[in-house]
């Protein structure tokens, strides 16, 4: 079975906001894009929304849908379903996370990330415009 989890690339003065699982969480201490699962019946920019504001405690604005990846962990499977998105309101509060960062895309392969998230970094890395052009 294949689970469905939505990220964030949330952005803000050209870095991405990146955040650490606590030792709480499994594969703590990897660094990921906020987000979480798809709940039954509910739409994924539903559930981008509900998630950072659960996580994180602000609002976002959706600006672009990028593809889906699929991974595959040891214990289960993914599909990994990107936004990039927009820092609307309210400040930054660690609800699961122990740290975030503004990171620049050029210091992305410096921080510890995520299976799955690495592959969407590579996605980044690869096309230069992805982060930029019209809302899909």
């Amino acid at each position: 079975m294949t689970v469905d989890v939505v990220c964030a690339l949330i952005l803000n003065e050209g870095k991405i906001l990146g955040t650490r699982r606590s030792g709480s969480m499994s594969h703590a201490g990897k660094w990921e894009f906020p987000g979480g699962k798809v709940k039954a019946e509910e739409k994924p920019e539903n559930a981008i929304h509900r998630e950072i504001l659960e996580e994180l405690g602000i609002s976002v604005s959706i600006i672009k849908h990028l593809p889906h990846i699929i991974h595959h962990y040891p214990e289960t499977s993914i599909r990994l379903i990107p936004f990039i998105c927009g820092w609307e309101r309210g400040e930054i509060t660690l609800n699961h996370h122990d740290q975030y960062d503004w990171i620049s895309r050029e210091k992305l392969f410096e921080y510890d990330w995520s299976e799955a998230d690495m592959n969407l970094i590579l996605l980044i890395q690869r096309s230069t415009d992805l982060l930029n052009g019209p809302i899909a």
